[in-house]
């Protein structure tokens, strides 16, 4: 117990203060971009009048340092603000004095309920009218100071600057007493802020680590895409080393979803985290096997349609720009096709001499033709049928997919991949992969259902399948 207690006396006295990541939210126009300026004195002019994208900066108050998001606050970026408040400490949630509580206002009230926040009424030049704000919050438990409660609350005027410096100490003296932490000098552990092309660089991946460092040279994995640190900007800056005080940015990677878990480590471990998370990502497209893909097309809206296109497919990974060789080894790795939107033909030979399957159109809609082609022929190919089952009635129960079968022929078990065939009156049929994921008969679980039994089937697909006007319907077993 004492050797115990000693080693968790040594691993605190390793720990450093960590620059608290702090996001500034709110709805659309109560000013978050204009408190940023007024704080990093930077002037900031955004397209259109709004933040449209996320802006990260390094700030120093009373000699410490902070990272300072500013966020888009329209309706249509709810997914970018979760993400962002997965990986920040501290939440400063700005009101508009004059607009009060707007609908972006109460989605991120509920996104931050059980996070560290400071509330911030802005433009209080503007309206006096404070009291109304506060009743409003208390309807969603949020007790500010001011009332007795417990959530710090400051009127400020972004535009003029006062009230600002009591806000920052406020911001100071609440990440003091969170007594933000962390190793830096164990393995880099963070989160991908943002990515992006950077003209004369390539593709850079944005990182804010909660704990240790990245070097040059390091292995890393973000996703299921794992390599190594050949350059490394530092708070704009070329360097061999970045910690969790800095913002840094990771050079010739690959584009990566906000929110992304960043690793460094072994080789090894590595790789191992990209095919833990591989397997994931397989398993929650619809265990379509053999339906494995990489997206790459001329510009991120052309990349951002495909992926929404090619939704219920396996996307492996996808990226503007040319084909790299770390795309090239995933693609072999795990028997993937690169579907590339445009003209982008460098390295297609490549694919050709290790015949890698790709399809390259600058017309969408041939190219979506060739791919479902493609894969169509692919299933009839690869599996054989082993058991035909009559689909006798279609149902959902909390969103399962529940198929009553009578067994024709064949064996059919848990983990069984089939094929599901549905025929409507206009004899339209509609053709879904799955796995069983279990199944019963009356009241009990069952392990196998035989010829000549009938069984409940559960599939393990994500679509809600409707019950056809007509009974010609079967579940077949695939090998």
């Amino acid at each position: 117990m004492q050797k115990a207690i000693l080693n968790d006396i040594n691993n605190y006295k390793k720990l450093h203060p960590r620059a608290p990541i702090i996001s500034i939210m709110g709805h659309v126009d109560h000013g978050k971009t204009t408190l940023v300026s007024q704080i990093t004195k930077n002037k900031i002019v955004e397209d259109g009048g709004i933040t449209q994208n996320i802006s990260v900066q390094k700030i120093i108050y009373n000699n410490s340092p902070f990272i300072l998001i500013d966020t888009p606050g329209h309706m249509v970026f709810k997914y970018l603000r979760e993400q962002i408040i997965h990986i920040c400490d501290i939440v400063i949630l700005i009101i508009g004095a004059d607009k009060g509580i707007e609908p972006q206002t109460i989605e991120i009230l509920d996104l931050i309920k059980d996070k560290n926040k400071i509330i911030a009424i802005n433009k209080k030049e503007l309206s006096k009218k404070y009291d109304l704000i506060y009743n409003g919050l208390s309807k969603y438990n949020i007790s500010v100071e001011q009332y007795g409660g417990d959530t710090p609350c400051h009127l400020i005027s972004a535009i003029s600057g006062d009230g600002v410096e009591e806000l920052m100490e406020s911001i100071y003296t609440y990440s003091e007493i969170l007594e933000i932490k962390c190793d830096n000098n164990g393995h880099g552990v963070g989160y991908v802020i943002d990515s992006f092309v950077l003209k004369g660089v390539g593709i850079v991946t944005r990182v804010l680590l909660h704990s240790g460092s990245i070097k040059v040279n390091d292995f890393y994995s973000i996703d299921i895409y794992c390599g190594r640190v050949k350059r490394l900007l530092v708070n704009n800056n070329y360097d061999n080393i970045g910690r969790s005080n800095d913002i840094i940015d990771i050079v010739g990677t690959t584009i990566s979803d906000i929110g992304s878990k960043v690793y460094t480590g072994s080789e090894k471990d590595m790789e191992n985290i990209c095919k833990y998370n591989l397997q994931n990502k397989i398993s929650s497209n619809n265990n379509i096997e053999g339906k494995s893909i990489i997206l790459k097309a001329d510009n991120g809206n052309n990349l951002l349609s495909l992926s929404k296109i090619f939704e219920s497919y396996c996307i492996l990974h996808k990226s503007v720009g040319d084909i790299t060789e770390s795309e090239i080894t995933l693609a072999k790795m795990n028997n993937g096709t690169f579907v590339i939107w445009g003209n982008n033909n460098k390295h297609i030979s490549k694919l050709k001499d290790l015949k890698i399957n790709y399809f390259i159109n600058s017309i969408i809609y041939k190219l979506i033709e060739e791919v479902e082609l493609f894969f169509k022929e692919k299933e009839e190919k690869v599996y054989e049928e082993v058991g035909r089952a009559h689909i006798i009635r279609l149902f959902n129960i909390n969103n399962k997919n529940i198929l009553g079968c009578v067994i024709k022929s064949g064996t059919f078990s848990k983990g069984t991949y089939c094929k599901v065939i549905l025929e409507d009156k206009d004899k339209t049929e509609e053709i879904i992969y799955g796995s069983i994921s279990s199944m019963r008969r009356e009241k009990d679980n069952i392990d196998i259902a035989t010829t000549g039994t009938e069984a409940g089937i559960i599939l393990n697909i994500k679509k809600q399948l409707k019950e056809p006007t007509i009974n010609n319907c079967w579940l077949i077993a695939l090998k």
